[in-house]
């Protein structure tokens, strides 16, 4: 996990959120994990969240709001940014935590989308 977020830091670490990069980083990967969840919750067709609608991106909305500001703060309390900044991960590691990161990434939003449809 630490491998993720530094390169996701380093991703973001560009531009226009050079300044916030570590924030985004935590964002990003709090994103994905709530996309995911959503998504198996849906395709089991489960009730996931506690709020009762049938606006499928109002229940994201809110179970987001709940889900985000805790999970981020805990996972800046686990991931401390000096940590992440003090890794030296290996020329081949960085290759393939690169790779994995992307196709992880295509195929939950394809995964996303599939269950908003079905």
């Amino acid at each position: 996990m630490r491998l993720v977020i530094y390169l996701l830091y380093k991703f973001y670490d560009r531009g226009g959120t050079k300044g916030i990069a570590y924030s985004s980083s935590l964002g990003a990967i709090l994103l994905m994990v709530f996309i995911n969840l959503m998504t198996i919750g849906k395709l089991a067709g489960f009730n996931v969240t506690p709020y009762h609608s049938d606006n499928y991106f109002a229940k994201f909305l809110i179970l987001g709001g709940l889900y985000f500001v805790p999970g981020y703060f805990i996972l800046g309390m686990i991931f401390r940014k000096d940590d992440i900044l003090d890794q030296q991960p290996s020329k081949q590691a960085l290759q393939l935590g690169t790779i994995g990161i992307a196709l992880y990434f295509v195929v939950s939003i394809i995964a996303m989308v599939y269950s908003m449809l079905s």
